[in-house]
C-alpha cells in the first residue's frame, strides 16, 4: 500500500484525526476546541460537518462514516485503534 493510499484509507483517518487530537491538547486545547479544529479542516477537504463531538470516539466513528462513504466500524474495534494511537504518545 502505497502512502497516499494508507492516507486515504480508513486506518488512516483514524490515525490522523488520533494524532491531531493529541497534538492539539499538548498545546493547551480543551477537548472541544481540538474536535473543532479537526472538523473545521476535514470539512474544508472532505466535505460536511460532524456536530457531535462529544468524545474522540464520537467524533471518530462519525467522521468515518461520512468521509468513507458510510463505512462502519464497531465501537470495539474504533476504541481499540484509538488506544493503540494513543499508546504511542504516552
Amino acid at each position: 500500500m502505497s502512502q497516499t493510499e494508507l492516507q486515504g484509507s480508513v486506518a488512516g483517518s483514524v490515525v490522523s484525526i488520533t494524532e491531531n487530537y493529541l497534538n492539539l491538547l499538548s498545546l493547551g486545547r480543551t477537548p472541544a476546541e481540538a474536535l473543532t479544529e479537526i472538523d473545521d479542516f476535514r470539512s474544508r477537504m472532505n466535505g460536511g460537518q460532524i456536530r457531535n463531538r462529544n468524545s474522540l470516539l464520537d467524533y471518530v466513528r462519525d467522521r468515518i462514516r461520512l468521509d468513507h462513504k458510510g463505512y462502519n466500524l464497531s465501537e470495539l474495534y474504533l476504541e481499540e485503534f484509538i488506544r493503540r494511537t494513543q499508546s504511542f504518545y504516552f
